[in-house]
């Protein structure tokens, strides 16, 4: 079993058969090969299942141990590719915990890893039926601005390789624990967070957006908070590369924050050198914004009321029209018309039977969406949901907040498809619309009306 070497990766082909009279010899091979994967400063070892018509299960776990006990030594990513369908359905079974990332072709190893991109200009098809996991390898992607199209079943995914052919990424039968390499951010108050998982280490800067980060800094956010409280091992690279973070925001007058770290997990002379470095270490983020510096600074942002239509925002208005008239089609059963589109301040007749609620988000775009319909509208949501008629205002505000929160939530998923980060408040109902307006009143916005099922429905998206 000889190595081959491309594009810094080594890659180990298993022979036709893989069982026990055999294991002992090949994680020798594989685990032989550390001291040239050093010298040669290579990225990552790949397992490749290709020419392998049949494997036992201890021999693979012995490979994958191998595998894994390299990728710790030696600091490289490692994963097994390259294998047939049925093989992955062994392969998920004997590694349901993802310890191991398991990647159908090379090159799916070689872009989730970190360790090439395709051409420029080349689309990814997503085919995944877990629409959560879906999400984030959309999510993944274009955040490398790769073209995404995702396919929720089989027919539709060979349509896209018939259509597309050789000139495609085609993404399927993987399983590798995105999440690892996705750093979840929330922004609330003026405050970026981003959160890490158990390990946080050199390896921090493929994952770490660094082009959105500036993005941020280039927004106006001053306060940058970096949530510990999950990490276990805490790597010196990763200290350093903070470090670099904290410096390139010194033009911006930023603030950097380490919050939840373990004792234990930074020993007194890093803990000193990030002081040293300006960056604050508090308990949590409460502790932190008591100080009154960073106060200062998250109010800065915070308070800084936008006092227009910013174009980032209006260029996303698509998606909250889809989240909205997608969770009221679906409730109601409904046929969506629409009759116009405008640029103006809220002009929404005060006619009887009108209720509404307000979203208020903020983050990398911030305002509130307005949504207006008609009081039937309202009493076939509830009939889809609870299965029976609302009558009293109080359900009619509980039924309006329930759906307004799933149009909340759909949003918020549609724009990190985009790798556009919002907090969004509780939705506020409102059974008079004469209250809801007051809140909008003189604002310029972009107002879409519709009718569903014959029945006005408007949308309003304002700062």
């Amino acid at each position: 079993m000889k190595p081959v070497i491309s594009q810094n990766v080594v890659i180990y082909y298993a022979d036709e058969d893989l069982d026990s009279s055999v294991e002992e010899q090949v994680c020798k091979v594989i685990a032989g090969s550390a001291s040239s994967i050093k010298s040669l400063q290579l990225q990552a070892l790949f397992f490749s299942l290709r020419s392998n018509i049949e494997f036992q299960d201890s021999a693979v776990v012995a490979v994958a141990h191998t595998l894994l006990k390299l990728q710790k030594q030696l600091d490289i990513v490692v994963a097994i590719c390259e294998y047939n369908g049925e093989q992955f359905k062994q392969l998920k079974e004997l590694f349901p915990n993802k310890a191991i990332p398991l990647f159908k072709t090379i090159s799916q190893a070689m872009l989730f890893l970190q360790i090439k991109s395709p051409p420029s200009g080349t689309p990814a098809v997503v085919f995944e039926k877990d629409t959560v996991m879906q999400t984030l390898i959309v999510q993944s992607l274009e955040a490398k601005g790769i073209e995404v199209c995702a396919v929720q079943n089989i027919k539709d995914f060979r349509a896209k390789q018939q259509e597309l052919g050789n000139n495609a990424l085609y993404v399927y039968d993987m399983q590798f624990d995105i999440t690892a390499n996705h750093i979840p951010v929330q922004i609330s108050q003026g405050v970026v967070t981003y959160h890490f998982y158990k390990e946080v280490d050199g390896k921090i800067p493929r994952f770490f957006s660094m082009q959105t980060h500036a993005l941020r800094l280039a927004e106006g956010f001053k306060v940058f908070i970096f949530n510990m409280k999950d990490t276990e091992v805490f790597d010196i690279k990763a200290v350093d590369f903070f470090i670099s973070l904290a410096r390139n925001g010194v033009t911006y007058n930023a603030v950097f924050i380490f919050v939840g770290v373990h004792p234990g997990v930074l020993d007194i002379a890093t803990e000193d050198k990030i002081r040293r470095a300006n960056i604050f270490i508090y308990p949590d983020k409460a502790s932190a914004l008591k100080n009154e510096k960073i106060s200062a600074l998250a109010n800065l942002y915070h308070d800084k009321k936008p006092q227009k239509l910013s174009k980032k925002l209006v260029a996303n208005l698509l998606y909250f029209v889809n989240a909205s008239l997608e969770t009221l089609k679906s409730l109601t059963g409904g046929v969506v018309e629409k009759k116009a589109h405008r640029v103006i301040e809220c002009d929404i007749a005060n006619k009887d039977g009108i209720m509404g609620a307000v979203i208020s988000f903020e983050g990398d775009i911030s305002g509130k969406l307005v949504l207006v319909f008609s009081r039937e509208i309202a009493k076939e949501a509830a009939l889809m949901m609870l299965g029976d008629e609302i009558k009293t205002d109080e359900e009619f505000l509980d039924i309006i907040s329930e759906f307004t929160n799933i149009i909340a939530g759909r949003s918020k998923a549609l724009l990190s498809e985009k790798n556009i980060t919002i907090g969004i408040s509780l939705p506020k109902p409102y059974i008079d619309f004469k209250d809801l307006y007051e809140l909008v009143r003189g604002q310029m916005g972009v107002q879409i009306d519709f009718l569903l099922n014959k029945k006005p429905l408007h949308i309003f998206l304002t700062y």
